[in-house]
Order: structure tokens, then C-alpha cells, then sequence
């Protein structure tokens, strides 16, 4: 697996596999002294998936692992677990959740791990405070709209759940605000893509000091989505024809469809009005 180095001290090889449309990679873990990981989106969630924790603690296949700066150094001796559980990609499943606060029916998505480590799990949260009826049973999530209320919610630690919540925050009548740090030329790029998408499809929204602030009618007028060929802004796009009033225009051959094929054939399934 790129992105990590070990040390060569190395008495047996586990190998899992976790395809999933943002990280499908085989990660191999090696029994060593000290793995050194460098940033790789899903790392801790793949370690929980052998049943290494990042807390510190002894877990069913009996790997003590902790963190340690840069480094986690966990045991060597273990038992491996009869079964190895693969979890669902709480970011893919952010769409559909969605989707499921703005329109009437709702949505329940399957294969989530509500235990999960991964940031995006945060979105049940938010759409909560924005007045959805979210309901978690097992590994179902079912996500209904309720009486909405305009939100204001800091995204520090999931930043890729801006768009997403940008176009829900249109869907809303008021002034929702989405605080994020903007510390790079590229974050600024994508914000004000971000404001241009939503200018392309008839909403308002604005960068402020500390984020983006949008002006929710409950609605939007539709038209051909600026996406700029960001898979983000692209599902973003998608979100929009929920609560649009004319057909959103979307590139059919995009760079969405090569990291998440299947996407557009499960959005289709889903029995709500939608113009797109």
C-alpha cells in the first residue's frame, strides 16, 4: 500500500481488502516493531477493520494499538478476527442522506457503521440540527424530512461535507451559515466554485470572514450546474435537482462516474420528485 513505511522487522503478513469508491486499496499490515503511516484518508478506519482502535485499547483480535505522534506502535501478538467486517463510506452515503431531509418520503441507506471513526458521520448530526428525523438501526440509516430550521455549523474536521450541506442550506428558508477554516489558495478555489454552482442553479450564498454564508429561499430554479469536473460539486449538483423547480443540467461522461461508478444508478433508485 503507498503511503506508509515500515520497518523491516517483519514475522507475518495480513492482508484485507476494503474497496470502497473514494480509497479502494488492499492494505497490507505487517507485524513489526513501529508503522509509521503517513496521511491516507480511511487508515484508521482500515485499522479498525482488522480490529486495531486508535484509542489505546485491547481489542477482539488482541491488538494493543495507540497513538504516538507520527506513529502507532501496537503489539505484535494477535488473534485474527473469524471475520472482518467491511464498512461503508459515510461520504458517498452524504448525498443520499440528504436527499432524504430535503424531500418528502426520506431515504435510509444500508452498510453504514454508525460507530464508524470517519468524519463525514458528522452529516447525521447536521442534518439534525437543521430538523431532520434521522433514525439508526443496526446498520441502516434513515434520514426523513422534518420541520427545517436554518443552521450554523462549523466544519473544521469535514470539510468535504461543505457542498453538500450548502445546497441542503438552500433547501431551507433563512440565513444558514457554514463555518470552515480558508487557508489555502486552493480552499478559496473551492469556495468560490462553491458559489458559483449555487449562482448557476438561482440560490445565494456568499464567502464571509470565517466561511460561506447562504440566503435559503426553499428552493431553487435549476438551469446547467457550474461543476468545474469536482466529483464534490458534482454530487452537490445532483442534490440540487431535489429541491429545484426546472431540470438541473449535469455532464453526463464525468470524473464522478470514475470514482464512484454506481453512483448514478443508485441516485435513480431513489422514489423522490426530482429534475435532473
Amino acid at each position: 500500500m503507498e503511503g506508509y513505511a515500515a520497518s523491516p522487522a517483519v514475522c507475518t503478513m495480513i492482508q484485507s481488502h476494503f474497496p470502497s469508491p473514494r480509497n479502494p486499496i488492499c492494505l497490507t499490515v505487517k507485524r513489526c516493531i513501529m508503522i509509521i503511516f503517513r496521511p491516507i484518508q480511511g487508515t484508521v478506519s482500515a485499522l479498525h477493520s482488522i480490529a486495531a482502535q486508535p484509542e489505546g485499547c485491547l481489542t477482539p483480535g488482541g491488538v494493543l494499538f495507540r497513538n504516538e505522534g507520527q506513529g502507532h506502535p501496537f503489539s505484535g501478538q494477535y488473534i485474527l478476527p473469524n471475520s472482518i467486517p467491511h464498512e461503508g463510506d459515510w461520504y458517498y452515503a452524504a448525498p443520499f442522506l440528504c436527499a432524504g431531509a430535503l424531500a418528502g418520503k426520506g431515504v435510509t441507506v444500508t452498510g453504514l457503521q454508525t460507530d464508524s471513526v470517519q468524519n463525514e458521520k458528522s452529516i447525521l448530526f447536521c442534518l439534525a440540527l437543521a430538523g431532520a428525523q434521522v433514525k439508526t438501526k443496526k446498520e441502516n440509516v434513515s434520514v426523513s424530512k422534518g420541520e427545517t430550521y436554518p443552521i450554523y455549523i462549523e466544519l473544521k474536521t469535514c470539510p468535504r461535507l461543505m457542498p453538500l450541506l450548502a445546497v441542503t442550506a438552500c433547501g431551507i428558508e433563512g440565513k444558514s451559515t457554514l463555518s470552515f477554516p480558508v487557508q489555502t489558495e486552493g480552499d478559496k478555489e473551492k469556495t468560490a466554485a462553491l458559489v458559483a454552482l449555487i449562482a448557476s442553479l438561482g440560490g445565494t450564498a456568499k464567502i464571509i470572514s470565517d466561511g460561506l454564508e447562504i440566503h435559503g429561499t426553499g428552493a431553487l430554479v435549476g438551469g446547467k450546474a457550474q461543476v468545474n469536473e469536482d466529483p464534490d460539486l458534482m454530487m452537490a449538483a445532483v442534490l440540487a435537482s431535489v429541491i429545484s423547480t426546472s431540470p438541473v443540467e449535469i455532464p453526463k461522461d464525468d470524473i464522478l462516474t470514475r470514482i464512484f461508478p454506481t453512483f448514478r444508478a443508485e441516485w435513480n433508485r431513489l422514489q423522490i420528485d426530482q429534475n435532473h
